[in-house]
């Protein structure tokens, strides 16, 4: 959580910036802006309507970006210190103290395997999760930042170049949307997009494959 916090602090002070005035309006709809625009949105139900093939996928994508395939099989190293901190390289058949480094390989099939950690027991009956992640499973966590990452990158790659050239914003995503997320816990803030539209661009970045509910109750901004 604070690491969330430091990250969406670090982008709203990053942000393209205007001043506002009784004739400013939204980039998008034209809609009157008097100050910068906030959202949060979450997922009510986020590991469960996960699909199978989905969360595999998410998975193949970051384990190959990692540089792990059928011809290459890098290390990653694990600090075990109170951080657990990691960095990758590092020979898996040297024994030092205070690391451990692992074949992408053996994650890879780990991680296969703690997926399928969907068999419960209630009382004297059975039951099999069908879909989605683990509950409670011991990288349930991990796989959902995978998912959800995996749909972020899309939108920035492949969304907002057409959604800035349509509207006539000069930049990256993040030069004029502040976004972090906690889990599935979501915030986004702009001072050219209007909440309206940010509630319309969070929804829209996840819908395909998770829905979400905008949370945003009220916000108040206090200019320093």
């Amino acid at each position: 959580l604070t690491h969330a916090h430091e990250h969406f602090g670090d982008q709203f002070k990053n942000l393209k910036r205007r001043r506002f005035t009784a004739h400013t309006t939204c980039s998008c709809c034209n809609a009157a802006m008097r100050e910068p625009a906030a959202v949060t949105g979450d997922a009510g139900q986020a590991y469960e309507v996960l699909t199978v093939p989905f969360v595999h996928k998410c998975f193949k994508h970051y384990f190959m970006k990692a540089g792990y395939s059928k011809f290459r099989d890098p290390t990653v190293t694990v600090v075990q210190t109170s951080a657990h901190m990691a960095y990758t390289g590092g020979r898996a058949l040297e024994m030092k103290h205070g690391r451990v480094t692992f074949f992408l390989s053996k994650l890879w099939h780990a991680t296969q395997a703690l997926l399928q950690m969907k068999i419960y027991r209630i009382g004297n009956a059975w039951v099999f999760q069908s879909c989605g992640l683990p509950i409670g499973g011991p990288i349930s966590g991990v796989g959902l930042e995978f998912c959800l990452a995996y749909l972020e990158d899309l939108f920035d790659s492949i969304t907002w170049p057409k959604f800035a050239r349509r509207f006539r914003l000069h930049g990256r995503r993040r030069d004029f949307v502040a976004a972090s997320r906690y889990a599935d816990d979501t915030i986004l803030a702009s001072f050219f997009i209007c909440k309206n539209c940010l509630a319309s661009m969070l929804v829209g970045t996840y819908a395909k494959e998770v829905p979400f509910d905008i949370t945003t109750e009220s916000f108040l901004y206090c200019s320093s």
